[in-house]
């Protein structure tokens, strides 16, 4: 090599005239057949002409790391970012050799100072988007796939990951953002079609999965996801009819055959078609025979040729396949009433009743898993149709007649759509006992426990990390809303409808059978109140590792005030609250897939309502301290700023603007009013019971009475 010591040489930074780039392919080649002795002596080189290049210096990091040196390979990766401050790559490096020495909080705070002075940066946003879903960081991740894909310049590869783990972790509707997204950039991919497709239906909104398909043109070997897409689509809005004339023309081979049998069989039960259901039930079991709504669409074929008994016997080798699925035993108990065999039929319905397996939902088909109010082209007279042809199960009618009176309210047809719901109501109230009487008593009695209760709250237990929020209220009163607005701010995190409260509710009956709950209470000392807390706050952590704040939004946990006041004094509470009418009506016309046995009646309704609201007065009067804040339904619509600054600073956060514009923000598919989450707070849902007041007396009844002797 040339070698130019003179004083011009030393001034140009390369006395030796080192062909840099030369040297630094060398040293590439070397590491990636891992001779690290060449590729050392390659890199040095090309460091003596250029000892603060980044691309040198992020060769040598990557030499040493190579190694297994991991702290030098960071210190390296931080000395490239001093010599090149406004460098992304240079501050994705540092974050990826961070990540190898497992420091992860180090590698995700230099991603988010990058993504700070970088917000645009693609590479950036996707990098920070990996390692939040590395994190357990589900909502974060997926915002910034979002804010990726919004860049224009999202590759292919990049938004399928990023669009299917937002499917997988039930965020359809931001599976659906990044794909539409992604496909602007890449029109033609028809396996982005398919995945907003598929997102589209997981979000209820199959005339969009019909649009996201319809424009491929060539389908790459996808013709047969396209066909399931559009088949589903088409049951979804019920029209079985499009559906089949769509799998005509699909193969009953391939990787989706199964998934087309299945909907063949659908389609040809919700027109009618017995006969042709039953043989594609058959043939869809031969490739499925695990998934439970096989086994009950086919007993639901046998049945409409009389044969109960068959039928019945189909739904058990489904249960035995399945365990206990709620939608299965329901029909079981059906079909076991026909057959006159009233004392299984009770056995099978209170095993329904029981059971925690699957939802509902997850044998429904079609546009019973829709809320109706979102879905402007489906019609009356399709689902009138499907609902008089179609053979049906216990759950599919149900739902089906929820979805028309939803339709028919849409319509301006108030006093049809009450009917409708009457009689859907009516039809699931049958199912099962309910004694609202006992169930206000013990409500009642809860808090005149708890007032005698004489142990009180835990003091310096252990630090409360992550702090839980408390959101609580009457189904349906805004606390999806509340949830959606508090998981918008960086420092929290959602826990949706969490079952902690109601398990150890559980295991504090079983410790006491005697005395039950709540009157087991009075057993608990500080000392086990402690270990409880500890117990909880050691989920909490587990399950969302570096939370600060982590919400729990389970309306019932109204009741339990008493209790999570005691374990967590510095937890704030958020109460909601709405018109009881309002809370009535929209309560009454959905149906829930478990629980809220209360739900199916107005007079019931009502009850409960006013039961829950002179509890949490009780609350209040028992520890006017605490930090309770009451968030009504109609001032959060009408106010939305003043009032998510008061949320905020109850909960001791800091306002951020995301939370003002929560319905920008990721939304998670874990309670009937998430569907509504995407879209701008607004008080159109406000005073809706005066167009039913007279069908809501019942639901009134009493109302006068109880605020009188509170």
């Amino acid at each position: 090599m040339e070698i130019d010591l003179t004083e011009e040489g030393f001034a140009k930074g390369n006395p030796y005239a080192l062909t840099v780039d030369d040297k630094l392919a060398a040293a590439r080649e070397h590491l990636r057949v891992r001779d690290f002795r060449t590729a050392f002596a390659r890199i040095g080189e090309a460091m003596l002409a250029a000892p603060t290049r980044l691309d040198v210096l992020s060769t040598y990091a990557d030499i040493v790391s190579a190694r297994g040196n991991f702290p030098v390979a960071v210190g390296i990766a931080e000395a490239a970012l001093a010599h090149n401050p406004d460098s992304p790559d240079a501050k994705l490096g540092l974050a990826e050799k961070q990540l190898q020495a497992g420091r992860q909080e180090d590698a995700l705070a230099t991603v988010g100072r990058a993504c700070e002075d970088h917000p645009e940066h693609l590479d950036v946003l996707v990098v920070r988007a990996d390692l939040l879903w590395r994190a357990g960081r589900t909502g974060e991740s997926l915002a910034a796939y979002r804010a990726a894909a919004r860049t224009g310049r999202m590759q292919e590869h990049t938004a399928l990951t990023a669009a299917s783990r937002a499917l997988e972790s039930g965020y359809p509707a931001e599976a659906r953002a990044i794909t539409a997204a992604a496909r602007r950039l890449h029109p033609g991919s028809p396996r982005l079609a398919v995945l907003q497709g598929e997102a589209a239906l997981a979000d209820g909104k199959p005339a969009e999965a019909l649009t996201a398909v319809a424009s491929v043109t060539d389908a790459g070997g996808k013709a047969s996801d396209i066909a399931c897409v559009r088949a589903r689509s088409e049951i979804d809005q019920a029209r079985p009819h499009r559906a089949l004339t769509t799998l005509a023309a699909t193969g009953r081979s391939g990787e989706r055959a199964g998934d087309a049998a299945v909907l063949r069989a659908v389609a040809l039960r919700f027109s009618g078609d017995a006969p042709g259901a039953k043989r594609a039930y058959a043939e869809a079991l031969q490739h499925a025979p695990e998934v439970p709504r096989l086994h009950l669409g086919y007993a639901l074929c046998l049945a409409e040729f009389g044969l109960p008994g068959e039928a019945v016997r189909a739904l058990d080798r489904g249960l035995s396949r399945n365990g206990a699925n709620p939608g299965l035993l329901r029909e079981r108990a059906r079909l076991l009433t026909r057959l006159g065999e009233h004392a299984a039929a009770r056995e099978s319905a209170r095993h329904a009743t029981a059971s925690t397996g699957a939802a509902a939902a997850d044998v429904m088909e079609g546009p019973a898993l829709l809320d109706g109010g979102l879905e402007p082209e489906l019609g009356t007279a399709e689902v009138e149709t499907v609902l008089e042809q179609g053979s049906l199960s216990t759950d599919e009618r149900t739902g089906f007649l929820f979805l028309l009176g939803s339709l028919h309210a849409a319509s301006d047809a108030p006093q049809v759509a009450m009917a409708v719901w009457h009689a859907a109501n009516a039809r699931v109230r049958r199912t099962f006992a309910f004694d609202v009487d006992a169930l206000t008593a013990q409500l009642q009695r809860l808090p005149e426990v708890c007032a005698a209760w004489r142990t009180g709250p835990v003091a310096n237990a252990l630090p409360p990390r992550p702090l839980p929020v408390f959101i609580v209220g009457m189904p349906r009163s805004g606390t999806s809303l509340v949830e959606h607005i508090l998981a918008a701010h960086s420092a929290v995190r959602p826990g949706g409808e969490d079952t902690t409260i109601p398990d150890l509710l559980g295991d504090l009956r079983r410790c006491f059978p005697d005395a039950g709950y709540p009157d087991g209470l009075r057993h608990l000392g500080r000392e086990e109140l402690g270990d409880l807390r500890r117990h909880i706050l050691t989920r909490l952590a587990a399950r969302y590792p570096g939370a600060r704040v982590v919400t729990d939004k389970l309306p019932g946990n109204f009741a339990h005030l008493g209790l999570l006041h005691r374990l967590f004094p510095e937890a704030p509470i958020v109460v909601c609250r709405r018109h009881p009418l309002d809370t009535a009506l929209s309560i009454y016309t959905q149906w829930f897939s478990d629980h809220h046995p209360y739900a199916y009646d107005l007079g019931e309704i009502g009850r409960v309502n006013r039961a829950c609201s002179a509890v949490l007065d009780a609350w209040h009067a028992q520890r006017p301290g605490t930090r309770m804040h009451t968030v009504r339904y109609e001032d959060l619509v009408r106010a939305p700023t003043r009032e998510i600054e008061r949320l905020l600073a109850t909960c001791g956060l800091a306002p951020e603007a995301a939370c003002f514009r929560p319905w920008h923000e990721p939304r998670h598919m874990n309670s009937g009013g998430a569907r509504r989450l995407d879209q701008p707070i607004t008080d159109a849902r406000v005073n809706r019971w005066k167009v039913f007041a007279k069908a809501l007396a019942p639901a009134a009844a009493g109302e006068a009475a109880d605020q009188a002797a509170r």
